[in-house]
């Protein structure tokens, strides 16, 4: 039937009636192909306009991304140059050298502007897929590390940190315990204004939390290099770099009055100086490498490297290969090219202070009943 009535072309014989059905349908056919034809025509246009503009925005985003690689070196670069700076106008008390400071710091202002723009363009933010995993790129950023190069095998790290450790009834206790020790003794203002003033991120309050829950009179265990004492756990030959007196005690556990790096407000100042210099002369501004710096080159260190004459020089030795510059001194890149030289507790201390840190953006957020205790006297 098919044949004969529908296929103009048919062989079979056809009367009027047949032969007007054929082109009928000829013509219904010719209309439904030209409509296909249209469809398909549209759709293979919508198509291409959506791979180019796929192609476009995947160009664009490679654009931003490296033009914001290359805005944040710039933003380390000045960071490095301040602590420079501030050695030097620290040690001249030069006008001219401070109004350098100011001048270079406007510049670094500058450029973070550039920089939060293209963290905007991109989105980064909106695409988390928690508040603890916002908190988190934040904090790395309040560190002075990029939140391109967060990695997601941090980021997990940090979330177990915060639900094994922090949120278990002994970590929270702790959590709580020292900082309100820290505000009711009237440390908190005076830690965040040292840091300030030296340029360095007041979230390193925190590690002085896990250096000694911010007990003033801590004393550490017994090492080669001394006894580390006070809230920021300084061992002999570090306070004195420093210009504090360990005083005659100092290789015993007692308290001495004579030791300043039980003298909250001396150590401080000293702490601060310090992660300065950390931050801008070894780490090229990295603030995760400062804490690694900070626990590794001063503490315990793995016993293979113990042959090494101080702890100072185990840190430098091992940075020695890597290139001074901030896209290779910094806290990623070292754990992915050069992790198996940095010894598992120096991992662990980097981790646990971070992510204290994270908990200090919004304890109301963890179940804690107070709001950031930095927020009151950050500048």
């Amino acid at each position: 039937i098919e044949e004969k009535y529908l296929n103009p072309e048919s062989a079979q014989p056809a009367g009027q009636r047949t032969q007007m059905i054929r082109v009928a349908y000829d013509r219904v056919r010719k209309k439904e192909r030209r409509k296909s034809s249209l469809i398909l025509g549209a759709v293979l246009v919508l198509l291409a306009a959506s791979v180019g503009y796929a192609l476009y925005q995947r160009h664009r985003v490679q654009v931003l991304d490296r033009r914001a690689a290359e805005v944040f070196r710039t933003i380390k670069s000045y960071e490095v140059q301040l602590v420079s700076l501030r050695q030097l106008a620290e040690e001249s008390g030069s006008p001219d050298l401070m109004e350098q400071l100011a001048k270079i710091d406007s510049l670094r202002q500058e450029v973070m502007a550039d920089y939060d723009g293209y963290v905007r363009d991109r989105g980064l933010y909106r695409k988390l897929g928690s508040t603890e995993e916002q908190l988190i790129f934040r904090t790395a950023r309040l560190f002075g590390e990029s939140e391109f190069a967060v990695s997601g095998g941090f980021v997990q790290a940090v979330l177990e940190e915060i639900e094994g450790y922090w949120l278990t009834p002994g970590g929270r206790n702790r959590f709580q315990e020292a900082v309100q020790r820290a505000e009711q003794n009237g440390y908190t203002s005076q830690i965040i204004e040292a840091l300030q003033r030296q340029g360095v991120t007041p979230e390193f309050f925190y590690l002085a939390l896990q250096e000694s829950d911010f007990k003033a009179n801590a004393v550490g265990p017994d090492t080669r290099w001394g006894r580390a004492k006070g809230m920021w756990q300084f061992i002999p030959s570090t306070a004195e770099r420093y210009g504090l007196d360990p005083g005659p005690l100092s290789g015993t556990a007692q308290r001495d009055p004579d030791d300043e790096r039980q003298d909250f407000a001396l150590a401080s100042d000293a702490a601060a100086r310090y992660l300065r210099d950390l931050h801008g002369v070894l780490t090229q501004a990295s603030g995760l490498l400062v804490m690694a710096a900070y626990n590794w080159g001063e503490h315990r260190v793995a016993p293979r490297l113990e042959n090494l004459p101080t702890p100072r020089a185990v840190f430098q030795a091992e940075f020695a290969e890597v290139p001074a510059n901030p896209s290779a001194r910094n806290y990623w890149t070292f754990l992915s090219e050069y992790g198996d030289r940095m010894p598992d507790q120096t991992k662990d201390y980097v981790i646990k202070i971070f992510s204290a840190a994270v908990i200090g953006q919004d304890p109301g957020h963890f179940g804690f009943d107070f709001g950031n205790p930095l927020e009151p006297y950050v500048n």
